[in-house]
């Protein structure tokens, strides 16, 4: 169990979880919502995990969340080969970023959505 931090933005129970992604980027986590903020400074991460919302009973989010090719999602608003969607109901931003396998991964970090913007 990481460093627990308590209440960021919307989120009730944060916490900074032990070990790095793949990328050797600190996470934080929500354990209400189970959304993942990464960053290479704890404050960024801290920062991009309170910019985002809280809401583990969106359906949307849900959806795009437990996506995969069986089962793929459909956004809400939107269409199945979107690759960026904003969720028309909390604001969560999210990137498919394999569109063979339907894997959508939420994107807490303004400049990491500001580079997909130009990418797509």
């Amino acid at each position: 169990m990481g460093e627990k931090l308590g209440i960021v933005g919307t989120h009730t129970d944060a916490e900074v979880v032990d070990g790095k992604d793949n990328h050797s980027r600190i996470m934080v986590k929500c354990n209400v919502c189970h959304t993942f903020a990464h960053a290479f400074e704890k404050e960024d991460a801290i920062r991009d995990l309170g910019k985002s919302a809280c809401n583990p009973d969106c359906e949307n989010c849900n959806t795009l969340g437990n996506s995969f090719d069986e089962k793929p999602a459909v956004p809400h608003d939107g269409r199945i080969n979107d690759i960026l969607h904003t969720c028309p109901y909390d604001g969560n931003r999210w990137w498919q970023c394999n569109s063979h396998f339907r894997l959508w991964k939420q994107v807490t970090s303004d400049s990491e959505w500001e580079s997909l913007q130009k990418q797509y």
